[in-house]
């Protein structure tokens, strides 16, 4: 505990020194007696503020990242949007050729009947019904004349005659002049089972250019509406397919266009209505009523009057930002916890420590004679034997609040967890929600489960107290049964497992092995970055069994990698990934008393292979020891 040592036994024989000699000693013996505070302030002090600064800064990164990480999210889900928006349009456009070219083989067929090619009704219907079979997008094909009379529909071959003068999509080709623009109406009341129609028109004109009628289809407004839910793109988004002039032809997940819907401009994104091609925006959404962010894309080849609208709430476009969030708080509240009261412990130690010095180097210094010495000396030894005890009893009460903490969390983790199951049960496929929020807590259970094994595991290291249980170990399943517990903790990774000979024997702890293949397991998991893949190989080698375990996520840099072996210590760019940094010191240290090793290899931005060797024994050897485990075991 102390720099300071006894005087030599001789000393002790000597007779007490004047005044003079005393004088003598004290310049001596304080030159020898560390200082450990300096400018007036004690190592308490020095502790405290250096703590303060390292919680500031802590606390200032958590915030940067936390800005950083928010406006992450609404780039994320302004980039989304903006694709969706622009994909969409595209897939609008390619329908609207496909019935742009039907109405104008629909006009073909009407100059071919004025011509006088076709007479019938009955052949104009069939060649009206060929149209309609090589276009199965539109319910229903016809024209009408000059004056709004149906003359052909591909469902009849003799339809009675209905006027649509007054209809939209008779009135606006009419009056538009222009031949081959395909005019869009708003929805119309499907006339049987009920929903709703959407009218294409395209303006038939005369060998003079003189109006002669119009071409017509319709459209259900749910094959928009398939297509939009089939994205499945997760609460909170909606896609809309609507005019310039703000109806709506389509929208999901709402079932679609309503007839009786009044036209509003309002519904139209601000920059689409002054004419704008393609654009992000933040605003209130007219349709929903809640802050959005969106994204629009006009229609190509449809004259600039549709539009496709894609929007998602802040609230779903942040809920994984929110998440992440009270999990980095989280972390970081314990973290600057253990770090404060660390902080203290070191203060508390250090000042006892500092008046320890301080009275031992007070009681040399004003020693008058060697009885007097002594008798201080021996005094300071007691004080130090009562330091060391004090000490040693601080670090067993560590040990046992390690071992009492572990156990007492233990149980509630198992309460929740066991709680969490059944009610898994009750609630089932009938609330998605719950479900997801119950293995969310799961998963948080186990988390914290994992932090307290190895928490308990670096303990027990630190104290030399593992001790190996020796039996016969088929890595081949042990391999199997990690692979599939991590699977069922990471279900969205693709764990591949590649093993050469099976059964594959070897003598070790298989409690230990487990763990230290569950660290790696873990590891490679949590360091994946962007990739889902981890391949767990198992093979023989001349000397060894050796077991790997590659993923190819985010690497270690080479100048970092003697360093992962010490207690706590994670790379640096290990990022928001959880973990404490004990899981390779507690891997090698398994490693080691199995009589194995541990090996490393890995490339920043193309993964890491993590390698555990275990001695094998020659081919006689391994057969009986392996005769006599069977046999204890049997």
């Amino acid at each position: 505990m102390s720099d300071v040592s006894p005087p030599p036994a001789g000393d002790l024989e000597r007779p007490a020194p004047g005044p003079a000699a005393a004088e003598s000693v004290r310049p001596e013996f304080e030159a020898t007696t560390p200082r450990l505070g300096r400018y007036g302030r004690s190592p308490g002090h020095l502790v405290v503020a250096a703590t303060s600064i390292v919680v500031l800064v802590l606390v200032g990164w958590f915030v940067m990242a936390q800005r950083q990480g928010y406006q992450q999210a609404v780039e994320r889900a302004e980039r989304d949007t903006r694709n969706v928006a622009h994909l969409l349009a595209e897939h609008a456009a390619r329908t609207f050729d496909a019935v742009g070219e039907t109405l104008r083989a629909v006009g073909r067929l009407r100059a071919d009947v004025a011509r006088g090619i076709y007479r019938s009704q009955a052949s104009i219907h069939v060649n009206l019904r060929t149209i309609h079979g090589g276009s199965p997008l539109l319910e229903e094909l016809g024209w009408f004349d000059s004056y709004g009379t149906r003359v052909a529909t591909s469902q009849q071959i003799d339809p009675p005659p209905v006027s649509a003068a007054q209809r939209e999509f008779f009135r606006v080709p009419a009056d538009a002049g222009i031949g081959d623009v395909v005019h869009v109406s708003r929805p119309t009341k499907a006339p049987v089972g009920g929903g709703t129609l959407i009218d294409f028109s395209r303006r038939l004109e005369n060998l003079d250019g003189s109006f002669a009628g119009v071409a017509h289809g319709t459209l259900d407004p749910r094959r928009f509406v398939e297509v939009y839910a089939a994205l499945d793109l997760g609460p909170g988004r909606e896609i809309t397919l609507l005019r310039r002039d703000g109806v709506v032809l389509a929208r999901a997940p709402v079932a679609g266009a309503s007839p009786d819907q009044p036209i509003d401009r309002g519904l139209v994104p601000r920059a689409a209505r002054t004419g704008g091609t393609a654009e992000t925006y933040h605003e209130v959404s007219p349709l929903r009523g809640v802050q959005v962010i969106g994204s629009f894309a006009v229609v190509p080849r449809t004259g600039g009057q549709l539009v496709v609208d894609m929007s998602v709430t802040r609230d779903a476009a942040f809920m994984a930002f929110w998440r992440e969030f009270a999990e980095d708080a989280g972390a970081l509240l314990l973290a600057l916890v253990a770090l404060v009261a660390g902080a203290g412990l070191l203060a508390k130690s250090l000042n006892r420590r500092e008046a320890l010095l301080t009275d031992l180097t007070a009681a040399n210094a004003t020693a008058q004679a060697a009885q007097a010495s002594a008798a201080r000396i021996a005094r300071s030894e007691a004080d130090l034997q009562r330091a060391l005890a004090a000490e040693r009893e601080m670090s067993a009460e560590q040990r046992r609040f390690i071992s009492i903490a572990s156990h007492e969390f233990r149980t509630p983790l198992t309460i929740i967890d066991g709680a969490a199951q059944r009610l898994g049960r009750h609630v089932g496929d009938r609330n998605p929600d719950g479900e997801k929020l119950l293995l969310r807590i799961r998963a948080a259970v186990t988390r914290m489960t994992e932090i307290i094994e190895r928490t308990v595991s670096l303990s027990r290291v630190d104290e030399g107290r593992i001790e190996a249980q020796q039996g016969l170990v088929d890595m081949a399943r042990l391999l199997r049964d990690a692979c599939a517990r991590q699977r069922d903790l990471a279900p969205s990774f693709e764990i591949e497992i590649e093993i050469g000979i099976e059964p594959l024997f070897v003598a070790g702890d298989p409690l230990l092995l487990d763990q230290a293949v569950g660290h790696v397991l873990s590891n490679a998991v949590k360091y994946s970055g962007r990739s889902r893949r981890i391949v767990v190989s198992l093979a023989e080698a001349e000397r060894t069994v050796d077991v790997v375990v590659r993923d190819f996520g985010v690497g270690i840099p080479r100048t970092e990698l003697p360093k992962l072996f010490t207690r706590f210590y994670r790379a640096s760019n290990a990022g928001n990934a959880p973990g404490l940094g004990v899981g390779l010191h507690v891997v090698r240290s398994i490693m080691s008393l199995q009589g194995g090793t541990v090996e490393l290899d890995s490339v920043v931005d193309r993964g890491t292979t993590v390698t555990l060797r275990m001695p094998r024994r020659d081919a006689g050897t391994a057969g009986r020891s392996e005769r006599r485990l069977l046999a204890a075991n049997g």
